[in-house]
């Protein structure tokens, strides 16, 4: 199985988005690229994945704008700096 899972720029409650994909996969002789499932993370667990380099790729401008949009409490606001110097 190849998967992948993508971070998205849709939000709701102060929540973004994270959907899970499998790609190239056949259905019915047909190839497509199936969502598995979508689920909403916030701003402390995004952060955490790009710190414990769990991201493959990220767009680096919509990231630090994503990042420069967020609101953290003190403790995330030091990660958060921390990230986009990784970014």
């Amino acid at each position: 199985m190849n998967l992948c899972v993508v971070f998205t720029e849709l939000s709701h409650n102060s929540k973004n988005f994270i959907v899970a994909l499998e790609l190239n996969t056949s259905r019915d002789n047909i190839q497509i690229n199936s969502i598995r499932s979508v689920y909403p993370r916030n701003n402390t667990q995004i952060v955490r994945s790009i710190k414990n380099n769990e991201v493959v790729y990220l767009h680096k401008e919509k990231m630090l704008e994503w990042i420069g949009r967020q609101q953290f409490n003190s403790t995330d606001a030091t990660n958060s700096s921390n990230i986009s110097l990784q970014i």
